[in-house]
């Protein structure tokens, strides 16, 4: 999907609105996202673009009452860069990607971290799938006291946008909001949109992998980054 720099814009503005309108982030993850939205307007109608959520202003979603666990919150930062006329090659068009999704106790205390990234990142090359999810990451700000030592498995997962994760993140912790919403049109053409830009080329790989008999290759070879 050719997605510009000024539609990526527009669609993070709906986003901000819509996650406002669920009540389901903080008054300060506004700017965050808004940071955003400036620095892809700035690149106006190009097909080559990017936009981070930065360590130091994540979005911040609002507390919520855990069981076991007490009051929790989540936060989500990104790096993300893309390329339009890369979009057929092996990466689908992302020349950057890292999703990192923090889980906290309302004390700051870190219960857990996960990130979607792509292995290649600065051209030093992960081992492991493509697209991967792995638990563990750093921390804002270089403290690394709390960091999960170990970086495998690292597990073969499609790659995400910011609307796809903070999706995964209203499914998951705010499931009534979710289910209120996603049916509606506004919540509905803003997640096709991120589904065509992060999935397509992804699922149309597997599918042309699985639909070729006498392949002596597997989907996880095939998607295996080398490090180097």
């Amino acid at each position: 999907m050719g997605i510009t720099a000024r539609v990526m814009a527009m669609n993070l503005r709906q986003l901000s609105s819509e996650l406002l309108t669920m009540g389901v982030i903080e008054d300060g993850a506004v700017p965050a996202i808004e940071s955003a939205v400036a620095k892809l307007s700035s690149q106006k109608n190009s097909a080559k673009w990017g936009y981070d959520i930065e360590k130091s202003n994540p979005i911040k979603f609002k507390p919520i009452d855990h069981g076991r666990l007490g009051r929790i919150h989540i936060l989500l930062t990104l790096q993300l860069a893309y390329s339009c006329a890369d979009r057929d090659g092996r990466a689908g068009g992302f020349e950057k990607l890292n999703v990192t999704f923090e889980c906290r106790h309302f004390s700051s205390k870190l219960l857990g971290r996960w990130h979607i990234d792509l292995a290649n990142i600065d051209g030093v090359s992960q081992e492991g799938p493509l697209f991967h999810l792995q638990f563990g990451g750093h921390s804002a700000g270089g403290d690394r006291g709390d960091e999960f030592k170990l970086e495998v498995p690292r597990w073969g997962h499609p790659p995400m946008d910011l609307v796809l994760a903070c999706e995964l993140v209203v499914a998951n912790f705010f499931p009534s909001s979710w289910k209120e919403n996603r049916d509606s049109a506004a919540w509905y053409h803003l997640v096709r949109d991120s589904e065509a830009l992060c999935l397509q080329h992804y699922y149309e790989r597997i599918w042309n992998h699985l639909s070729v008999s006498g392949k002596k290759t597997t989907l996880l070879h095939k998607s295996w980054v080398a490090s180097s």
